[in-house]
């Protein structure tokens, strides 16, 4: 499976969100393929044109803090908070099966972060990774974050702490710029940012950025930290994004 690599123009893509005709907040669900059955995408319109954020966490499925985040957002927009602008895609659990069982891997130990694009007959990782990247071709965001958790020192692993990693920062230079230098002051996150680059072949971030040219920021939280600690910065960086984009209520 190949993605589509003729790179549409940043204004056009948000040009077209004119589409937006509800003077309303609406939100609605649908449904895509997963290695352990379907998976729900939430979309929640604004009714105003404006960028399009796609948000997935649990591509690791025992990477829990993404996955509070994404459902926390989803209850704050169901609830009465509204977009100003734009629209949101979020997927709480890319890895169902692994979120279920607390597993960083499939139902066969594999990895989705290292199946994509995906092959439509292939493994259930394979299957996962080739519907959510087909979903992002079809949406084409002008942003998507990809929420994960570092391991921690004690694993032997590279320990990636609290950052942000991109394979390129073309069209995002200010918001990364502004993630790093304004993260440990922001109240919301509350935390310093460190930027890695080079995210791993397979990974949803270098493919997505590669084939698509669209820009992908994966989130890092410790989970050396409480739970709760580490959804609320994950939520922070959520929010500081979509301020960034001057979707967020007020």
């Amino acid at each position: 499976m190949t993605g589509n690599d003729t790179e549409e123009p940043e204004e056009k893509r948000i040009a077209d969100r004119n589409i937006i005709n509800s003077s309303e907040q609406s939100i609605e669900s649908y449904t895509i393929p997963s290695g352990s059955g379907p998976n729900t995408v939430i979309h929640i319109r604004s009714g105003k044109k404006g960028p399009v954020l796609y948000i997935e966490a649990g591509i690791h499925g025992d990477e829990t803090a993404g996955q509070g985040a994404v459902r926390k957002l989803a209850e704050t927009l169901s609830q009465g908070e509204e977009l100003s602008a734009g629209e949101i895609y979020l997927i709480e659990a890319v890895n169902r099966y692994g979120a279920e069982h607390g597993k960083r891997t499939t139902r066969e130990n594999e990895d989705i972060n290292r199946a994509f694009p995906g092959e439509n007959n292939g493994s259930g990782a394979e299957v996962t990774a080739a519907a959510l990247f087909r979903d992002i071709r079809e949406k084409k965001p002008d942003l998507v974050l990809d929420l994960h958790e570092a391991r921690n020192h004690a694993d032997g692993m590279d320990h990636l702490g609290e950052s942000v990693i991109a394979d390129s920062l073309d069209g995002i230079e200010d918001l990364i710029l502004g993630l790093i230098t304004d993260s440990e002051q922001n109240r919301e996150i509350g935390v310093k940012l460190d930027l890695f680059g080079s995210p791993p072949a397979g990974s949803i971030n270098r493919t997505v950025t590669e084939h698509l040219h669209i820009p992908v920021i994966t989130i890092e939280t410790s989970r050396e930290k409480p739970e709760a600690e580490r959804i609320r910065v994950q939520l922070g960086i959520i929010q500081y994004v979509l301020d960034f984009y001057h979707m967020r209520g007020r």
